[in-house]
């Protein structure tokens, strides 16, 4: 006889689990905005399509409110049941989840939440609901009000109105990798790029507009403004060009919207498009909204490098048919890995773009990058070496700590490793510290290196003293470093050309 098993959900410990999905305050915004999108572009009625968000600092937290001018919540019951996709208005609600647990990473003690919504019919009816904190799995409630004496705080006369409460730590997340010293206002700034990013297809097809205003604690508004789209600045097409193709992604045909282009740095941009290895690749959206960004290794299996920087593929995925669409990431920060939608895609983009992307010449004058110096040296050295041999220019250090830093190039004869740090010309003390780096990286992947390389055109006399004060130091095993200075010719590498002269 079998024996019953108490699975009663408890709502308290649901509640933590839902959160520590994102990553940024960013994207936990993103899902009350994708929710209030999908709410205005699927009543094509509305003449007024408005998100407002206002951000309030006080001296222990801050206070964000996020409303918009749409229908309200028609179906309460479907809108807080988790992972609901009953009358859903668009691919935007996709999981079910989205402002639920927004909420719960925002507010994990679920106490310091609010919403407020009412219907058009609420509304002349002079009434809305209320919901608050705590979310409950049994014996939750809302609460029907009577709109006297300005009880409703919205700003507009029917929607929806998020309002809760979040640390400054989560709310400095989105200067997260960015430099420097950030307050308040910098915080606001980098907030509106992001969501101009963001968001920058549906705000240029007028199916939102976003308006963000913040006060800071002493009370001063220090931003007050509609949401502009943050797009890339580019030299020229490339390859395909840009255009609209019907594409089937696993048998299912969506429109693909596509610009292959060679980009600029961004003239007023601080975090996107600057042309650099962490905002340049493949861009995907769907149906306007980003999902994904800065791919390059996941479609063309070759690690990044300077001389792509110049790539900027941009995709936006149109369908009003989810199942026709990639399964994003209950976060919707990515798609799904192992989607067959998505290796589709990719592999669509590669008959586009070619196996491997062309790289871009520094334009120096010899026709030379040292990426290019560094694969003639790999392919001289798997000819002149006997196996067993690893020589790689894709090998990684500090995997240990998840980090994943490439080394210029990996050459491992019969368990001897040698590891190299190159420049096309001179070297500078930087280079020296790169190299051990490098070598430091190894040792926390329990690989002892046994000898180090920095290679260039010529060694400047500060980078040899240095490199003899590093010899005398022991590495984390406790054994010295071994560091050397090779040319391109040492290694039987004619660079630079005779008669070359460095401008």
């Amino acid at each position: 006889m079998g024996k019953k098993i108490n699975n009663n959900i408890k709502g308290d410990f649901l509640w933590r689990g839902l959160g520590g999905h994102f990553d940024s305050i960013t994207q936990i915004l993103n899902e009350f905005i994708d929710n209030s999108i999908s709410n205005l572009k699927s009543n094509k009625h509305l003449s007024i399509k408005q998100i407002q968000i206002t951000i309030k600092e006080f001296k222990e937290n801050i206070c964000i409110t996020i409303e918009d001018t749409g229908t309200g919540f028609e179906n309460i019951d479907s809108a807080f049941t988790l992972g609901s996709q009953e009358h859903q208005d668009s691919t935007m609600n996709e999981h079910g989840f989205g402002f639920k647990h927004a909420l719960a990473t925002a507010n994990p003690e679920n106490n310091n939440w609010i919403i407020l919504t009412r219907t058009v019919e609420q509304f002349n009816d002079g009434v809305y609901t209320k919901i608050t904190s705590p979310y409950k799995i049994e014996n939750f409630e809302c609460e029907e009000c009577v709109d006297v004496k300005e009880q409703w705080s919205g700003s507009f006369q029917n929607g929806t109105l998020f309002e809760f409460y979040c640390s400054k730590e989560l709310f400095s997340t989105v200067v997260d990798g960015v430099r420097g010293r950030h307050g308040f206002h910098s915080h606001i700034t980098h907030l509106v790029e992001d969501l101009g990013f963001t968001y920058s297809e549906i705000i240029k097809d007028g199916n939102a507009n976003i308006r963000l205003i913040a006060v800071n604690k002493e009370g001063k508004e220090v931003y007050n403004d509609t949401i502009a789209s943050v797009d890339p600045e580019i030299n020229n097409l490339i390859h395909a060009g840009s255009g609209k193709e019907a594409v089937a992604l696993d048998g299912d045909f969506v429109t693909i919207e596509y610009m292959f282009s060679d980009a600029k740095k961004h003239s007023t941009a601080k975090k996107y498009y600057q042309k650099s290895m962490s905002t340049s690749g493949v861009e995907i959206r769907i149906n306007g909204r980003l999902i994904m960004y800065n791919l390059f290794k996941e479609i063309w299996g070759i690690e990044k490098h300077n001389c792509y920087n110049y790539l900027l593929i941009k995709l936006n995925l149109i369908s009003d048919n989810k199942e026709h669409l990639p399964t994003t990431r209950t976060s919707k920060n990515g798609i799904r890995k192992g989607d067959k939608k998505l290796e589709a895609l990719y592999e669509w983009i590669r008959k586009k773009m070619g196996s491997k992307p062309p790289r871009q010449s520094n334009k120096d004058g010899d026709g030379q990058d040292e990426l290019t110096l560094f694969e003639q040296l790999e392919e001289l050295k798997n000819k002149q070496i006997p196996e067993p041999k690893i020589i790689s220019l894709e090998q990684q250090v500090f995997s240990a700590i998840g980090w994943g830093i490439r080394i210029d190039l990996w050459q491992n004869v019969n368990n001897n490793l040698t590891i190299y740090e190159g420049k096309k010309f001179k070297t500078t003390p930087q280079d020296v510290y790169q190299l051990k780096m490098y070598w430091d990286g190894c040792i926390l992947d329990n690989i002892q290196p046994n000898e180090g390389i920095v290679i260039a055109s010529q060694h400047p006399e500060s980078v040899k003293k240095l490199i003899d004060q590093v010899n005398t130091m022991n590495d984390l095993n406790g054994k010295k470093y071994n560091f050397k200075l090779k040319t391109w010719r040492d290694e039987g590498i004619n660079f630079p050309p005779a008669g070359y002269i460095e401008v």
